[in-house]
């Protein structure tokens, strides 16, 4: 390509030498140059942006001609980067990780072109934990499961992949299906799962799991042996001393609030069974019981008492939270020479609940027996109950429990605990409530 020029006086080289031509004032002869490319005048070194970031560098070209210059820049691989280009700064954005190159040309108005070319990185950064995945308490037997991509986050945009491996396969196993975790639980103990979540390149991220297993029964007794049993229950409206083995429990406001020594348990129990030695020192206007919490939201309470009131030496009620009345069930109150009623003397009675049969015994005498499958059945919580005349004083020789957990766990795989309300803030006073009579047909329907 020619490049012309006017000028005034020019000397030509001929075939046969150098001769200088002298051209009239005002003629001039037009030459022609050779037009040059832009070029590049440096170079740009390798940019590294992330996924979904952008980077901006500058292209640096010279017009040996001086001519206005335009731009355009094209990535080799945009899957990983995209390039463009605004004058001579070229704006590079991350796509995925990987490496590509960029290519930026410069071009003149008469079409021709210089390019440079620079190489882009885009890194692969690992997987981040987010949060903590919840510890999973459990039974012997149980599984659960809980998809855990909420805990992991993949800064690149990119697949994860999980595993889960245990430190103790005897206590506890895992599996996974796409994001699902799913724990077994093998044998009692305590095992951690560590959940590893990767992406395409390998890298990862691990979220530790503790994994508590615990045998489906529980059992505890309390023989009252010595003061320190005390220190296992709440106490609360009572004085309690333990004196030769026999807890001693008296409200100084038992007919408006009654005393109680309190305890809850690791978990809900079903089927379950209560057995007691209780009796009362003071017999006037004076009732010992039992209450258990089931943890329905209406018939929160049950309580098997003993004591006079009418023709029964012993009652069971249901107290209904919502309507505040104390509902006495005929079918499990009455009078029998099993429980004994004179000061001091204590009477062995056995409270379960199995198959959906509710079953109280004195002694060996069976005082209800009776099969409804509405009665509010688990066991959360158990209360030792004074109530009656202000100080009067009764007995507990010993207490246990009995019975088998129920694991319902929820969708962060952690199986509910026992309420930490005290049954006292339950039932704040007792005179509050409405005693009346019923029967289990009319409170729960018939029997199934």
């Amino acid at each position: 390509m020619l490049r012309c020029t006017m000028q005034s006086r020019r000397f030509l080289r001929l075939r046969g030498g150098l001769l200088p031509w002298l051209l009239p004032c005002g003629f001039a002869l037009t030459a022609c140059d050779d037009a040059e490319p832009p070029a590049s005048c440096g170079f740009i070194p390798q940019l590294t942006v992330a996924v979904d970031e952008s980077s901006a560098v500058t292209a640096c070209f010279n017009d040996p001609n001086g001519d206005r210059l335009s731009y355009r820049a094209t990535s080799s691989d945009p899957g990983v980067a995209t390039a463009s280009a605004s004058g001579n700064t070229i704006t590079v954005t991350g796509v995925a990780p990987g490496n590509a190159s960029v290519s930026v040309t410069a071009a003149d108005p008469g079409g021709l072109e210089g390019s440079l070319v620079f190489r882009v990185m885009v890194p692969n950064r690992p997987p981040v934990a987010v949060g903590f995945i919840p510890a999973f308490n459990t039974l012997v037997g149980d599984t659960g499961s809980l998809d855990v991509s909420e805990f992991f986050h993949e800064p690149d945009g990119q697949s994860l992949t999980y595993t889960v491996d245990s430190s103790d396969p005897a206590v506890a196993t895992g599996s996974v299906a796409g994001s699902v975790v799913t724990l077994r639980a093998l044998g009692v103990g305590t095992s951690i799962a560590q959940v590893r979540a990767t992406d395409p390149g390998g890298l990862y991220a691990l979220q530790p799991v503790t994994v508590t297993v615990r045998q489906a029964d529980e059992r505890f007794r309390d023989d009252f042996d010595t003061s320190a049993s005390l220190d296992k229950w709440l106490v609360s409206n009572a004085t309690a001393v333990v004196r030769q083995g026999v807890l001693e429990l008296a409200s100084p406001d038992g007919a408006s609030v009654a005393g109680l020594a309190e305890r809850a348990l690791t978990s809900p129990l079903y089927p379950w069974r209560i057995d007691v030695s209780m009796g009362r020192r003071s017999l006037e206007s004076s009732f010992v019981s039992v209450w258990w919490w089931t943890g329905d939201p209406v018939y929160s309470i049950l309580s098997f008492e003993i004591g006079p009131q009418l023709s029964n030496n012993y009652n069971l009620f249901v107290f209904d939270m919502a309507s505040r009345m104390a509902l006495r069930i005929v079918d499990f109150s009455g009078a029998s020479d099993a429980v004994k009623e004179g000061s001091g003397e204590l009477t062995d009675i056995e409270l379960s609940f199995s198959g959906g049969r509710f079953r109280g015994v004195a002694g060996t005498t069976e005082l209800f027996n009776a099969k409804n499958s509405l009665i509010p059945r688990s066991l959360t919580a158990v209360a030792l109950v004074s109530r009656g005349a202000p100080n009067a004083t009764v007995l507990f020789d010993w207490f246990e429990v009995d019975g088998t957990m129920v694991n319902t766990p929820a969708f962060d795989w952690t199986v509910p605990k026992a309420p930490a309300i005290a049954l006292s803030r339950q039932i704040r006073a007792v005179r509050e409530f409405r005693v009346v009579d019923t029967t289990l047909e009319e409170l729960f329907g018939p029997g199934g």
